[in-house]
């Protein structure tokens, strides 16, 4: 399957990870997905995506902005791992209708974790 979804951390981490080929579809069925841990999650959730080796953007793509990932109250920051070229465009053109701090691009999982986990210990969650 091009998308999978898998809560780590604890419960505190939503981690996506999504390949070629992949289409809209795909990244409904994991938001749904995430949205059933946003709305059962008693604190807030960050999304780490693996999106590394994309290179294609589906059409429909800008409608990924009402994702629950962007817009539930219990969404935190999003971590994007291995973004590049056209996808990273895209993906920062629908970021531009949040805040600077919801969305983050990093080189590596680790690198991403370790700001989110920053992140958590700030929140004071257990």
């Amino acid at each position: 399957m091009p998308a999978t979804a898998d809560l780590i951390e604890n419960g505190h981490i939503l981690k996506y990870v999504v390949t070629e080929p992949w289409s809209m579809d795909d990244i409904y069925h994991i938001t749904r997905q995430g949205k059933q841990v946003y709305d059962t999650s008693p604190h807030r959730i960050h999304l780490l995506a693996d999106v590394t080796g994309i290179r294609k953007v589906p059409p429909g793509f800008l409608s990924v902005r009402h994702v629950p990932d962007l817009n539930h109250p219990n969404s935190g920051h999003i971590a994007l791992v291995g973004a590049e070229g056209l996808f990273k465009l895209m993906v920062e053109l629908v970021a531009r209708f949040f805040p600077p701090e919801k969305v983050g691009y990093y080189h590596s999982e680790e690198e991403a974790l370790a700001h989110i986990r920053s992140l958590i210990d700030a929140e004071g969650e257990p």
